[in-house]
């Protein structure tokens, strides 16, 4: 690896990912609360569902399975001023008015019982209930590019060598979204690890993404990426379980995630 590039590339300060966001919505067969959901939600994936657009509410509709409720809890919840507003974490939270997209359905929101401050989705309708009833939901991932699970068992450097080859980069999971997309892209795979674009080096005794991005943020297993004698080391994920992040030599043969650039 050019160490020399990729200390240039540290002291740049970079610490962003690519702005296109794709979303990729999951259908949740376990009954919550609105909040139980939220919380299932953030702690799996992104959160509950966030429609902007009509190919957002194509792709969630293809997601509810058949053979359950039809009524499915989304991301959207009444906030103390009447705002309906999306379930989107700290300052990007946004409201209906702002994405310029709604279905309601005929009548509705019309919080017929009293607070009725969550909503449902139906058929692709959108319905206001109480946020106490115990429903089916929907998650989603947003993920900034395209990943693809390459079920090849290769070294860190061949990895890394076989997604240049594609025009593409060895993925590089540089915020919590991300993250969560690469977790779910590992499901599939056939080793008990994952490669992924992260290296440790050894001049700086630092992690770093191959993007040149900083570790802004990261997903360790226990006793992982300490910095500590960890030359010869690159980052991958666990394929099952708590899917943490492990450094294995870069030698071991294993599958790997590219991302498209």
């Amino acid at each position: 690896m050019d160490h020399l590039l990729l200390i240039t590339l540290l002291f740049s300060g970079l610490c962003s990912v690519s702005s296109r966001v794709v979303r990729r919505y999951h259908f949740v067969n376990e009954k919550k609360t609105w909040e139980e959901a939220q919380e299932y939600c953030r702690c799996n994936f992104t959160d509950l569902a966030t429609v902007e657009d009509t190919d957002d509410m194509t792709a969630m509709t293809s997601t509810v399975k058949d053979g359950y409720a039809k009524e499915v809890w989304i991301g959207l919840n009444k906030t103390t001023n009447s705002t309906w507003r999306w379930s989107v974490q700290g300052s990007r939270a946004y409201s209906v008015e702002e994405t310029n997209f709604t279905s309601w359905g005929s009548g509705e929101p019309n919080d017929i019982y009293g607070n009725e401050d969550c909503t449902l989705f139906n058929k692709g309708r959108w319905n206001d209930a109480s946020c106490k009833f115990k429903n089916f939901f929907i998650c989603y991932n947003e993920c900034p590019y395209d990943l693809f699970l390459i079920r090849e068992n290769k070294t860190w450097r061949e990895a890394l060598d076989y997604c240049n080859r594609k025009n593409m980069e060895l993925v590089s999971a540089s915020s919590s979204e991300t993250q969560g997309c690469v977790k779910e892209v590992t499901r599939g795979a056939s080793t008990a690890h994952v490669w992924m674009g992260l290296s440790f080096l050894c001049p700086m005794e630092l992690w770093i993404w191959i993007s040149g991005v900083m570790l802004c943020s990261d997903d360790w297993a226990h006793g992982n990426g300490t910095g500590r004698s960890e030359c010869g080391l690159a980052g991958a994920l666990q394929s099952g379980g708590q899917r943490k992040w492990v450094s294995r030599p870069m030698n071991e043969k294993l599958n790997f995630i590219c991302s498209s650039l």
